[in-house]
């Protein structure tokens, strides 16, 4: 299947509708909204704003803005390279909202998964059990991205002890040590999805993020999904890269933030 098909079947199932649980869905003419209940997290994946004039996509974005408010604490617009306006970025800045760095989407059938990725894990890594302490994982993410994570990993932590088939958290070890971490998420729909994969910088370069990797990819082959792919940032983008993983588009996160919903 051609990468252009694939981004079609991406577009329906990750975007239009998209996977993730326990989220209310609102379809307009323009956008499609999706926040989790009660006052969480909200999002706009998908939108339909092509046709118009920059000064009518202004006033859909005030009125997301006004309609978010009150049910979320944050909003985040995903702008996509393949589908967005060109404009659309600097609109949602002009109304506040903030750029945070493109992700390149990377995506790998895996009918088509390399050897590298197939071959057995040998460093430590270890699977979270749903209701395990995250203490560990929440150093990690601190350790390597910097910042307090502890909100994310509340909800990531609900989220597996209360979906435990629908996601699996990872924590490689040197030493005993827990150094790395990751984690991938099964929906009902053809793609499995990866995220995290920290490693705390004095133990780069050993190797770590390609096995989170690879037992990711291996659980995935085991539960018979057909896709799998990774939000990748300018470090991991060539690992993925070497293993077989392909562009399918680009994707900037514009994030409008707490602060401004004054919750």
């Amino acid at each position: 299947m051609s990468l252009q098909e694939i981004l079609k079947q991406y577009d329906e199932h990750e975007r239009f509708h998209s996977p993730a649980l326990d989220i209310v869905r609102t379809e307009t003419p323009y956008t499609v909204r999706y926040h989790v209940a009660p006052h969480r997290s909200g999002w706009i994946t998908y939108e339909n704003m092509s046709q118009l004039s920059p000064q009518a996509a202004e006033e859909i974005i005030k009125g997301e803005i006004d309609w978010f408010r009150g049910r979320c604490v944050n909003l985040e617009w995903k702008v996509f390279a393949h589908s967005s306006p060109s404009w659309l970025g600097e609109l949602l800045q002009k109304q506040g909202f903030e750029a945070e760095d493109p992700d390149s989407i990377m995506v790998l059938p895996l009918k088509e998964t390399p050897s590298s990725l197939s071959q057995p894990v040998q460093h430590d890594i270890r699977s979270k059990a749903p209701g395990e302490d995250m203490g560990d994982v929440l150093r990690i993410l601190n350790g390597a991205f910097g910042g307090d994570h502890a909100r994310h990993m509340a909800v990531l932590s609900e989220e597996h002890r209360t979906h435990p088939g629908h996601l699996s958290i990872y924590v490689g070890y040197v030493e005993g040590q827990p150094v790395c971490c990751g984690w991938i998420r099964f929906p009902p729909s053809p793609f499995a999805s990866i995220w995290g994969g920290a490693t705390l910088p004095e133990y780069r370069g050993r190797g770590l993020y390609q096995a989170l990797l690879r037992i990711r990819v291996q659980e995935a082959m085991q539960r018979d999904y057909t896709y799998v792919y990774v939000d990748a940032g300018d470090m991991s983008r060539p690992i993925v890269e070497k293993h077989g993983f392909s562009l399918l588009t680009t994707a900037s996160s514009y994030v409008y933030p707490y602060e401004r919903f004054g919750s």
